[in-house]
């Protein structure tokens, strides 16, 4: 992990964008959401380091993801002393999250909400909605993550979809899954009707 945090010193602007993303967005989410999104992350975070990341902000953005994930199950684990009730266990497993990731183009869900054009070295671009962009600062990698230069938001394919369409993890997954056909396991029926489109 030390290769990630080595590359994330001089990225206050990534540490800043997850804060926004969220604290008290987390403090708000179901048990079983937070701990799902975490055991995908922290697999995502070691192919990453294994690998080396193509785009290191989208390394630092994960690796202080995780770490604000990790402050959050502690914080429930510790109310959990004064009465609260324990911790759910996640229903969605990191293998099968993977497995959906695989299934998507990311490209493609992305071209659902605005229009992406092809770039040199097989990235795309595109004009980011989350600030409004007006001249296609913003990319898509061939290892399966975006960036945008203009306002330092990037991730995966749920990342995309918690920005863009505002869905907690849990949704982004059950989108995901109805778009590339792949059942959920049994025991993680969807909260609610997924629309595919």
């Amino acid at each position: 992990m030390t290769g990630l945090h080595n590359t994330c010193q001089d990225h206050d602007e990534t540490h800043a964008l997850v804060a926004r993303i969220g604290l008290n967005e987390l403090k708000q989410r179901a048990d079983d959401d937070i701990l799902a999104e975490h055991d995908y992350l922290v697999r995502e975070q070691a192919e990453l380091v294994a690998d080396g990341p193509e785009n290191p902000r989208y390394g630092c953005f994960l690796q202080h993801r995780v770490e604000m994930l990790a402050n959050e199950i502690e914080r429930r684990k510790r109310l959990v002393a004064f009465g609260a009730s324990p911790l759910a266990k996640p229903t969605i497993s990191s293998d099968l999250v993977v497995r959906i990731k695989g299934a998507v183009d990311l490209a493609t869900v992305i071209g659902r909400d605005v229009e992406v054009k092809p770039a040199p070295k097989g990235e795309w671009v595109y004009c980011c909605p989350v600030h409004g962009d007006e001249h296609a600062s913003a990319r898509i990698y061939p290892d399966g993550h975006w960036f945008c230069y203009g306002c330092s938001v990037g991730g995966d394919v749920f990342d995309w979809l918690r920005a863009v369409r505002h869905y907690e993890f849990r949704e982004a997954v059950e989108y995901l899954a109805a778009v590339a056909g792949i059942p959920l396991e049994s025991g993680s029926q969807p909260k609610r009707r997924v629309k595919v489109g």
